[in-house]
């Protein structure tokens, strides 16, 4: 879909990581979502342009050029 619609590909990928984030969170408790934070620090959230490339730099079997 990235390669396609980057934009809508972009809002679904954020979306996941923020579900991600919710069922984590979901099975700690307070304390464990606190200690958690400590732990992994600020989240980062990565846009899907690392993982998937555009057509223009890609070639077939998805190797970059």
């Amino acid at each position: 879909m990235y390669q396609t619609n980057p934009g809508q590909a972009t809002k679904q990928f954020e979306n996941l990581q923020g579900q991600s984030a919710d069922r984590i969170n979901s099975v700690l408790t307070p304390q464990q979502q606190t200690t958690w934070q400590m732990m992994t620090g600020a989240p980062y959230t990565f846009s899907p342009d690392i993982y998937f490339k555009s057509n223009a730099n890609a070639t077939p079997g998805g190797k970059k050029q």
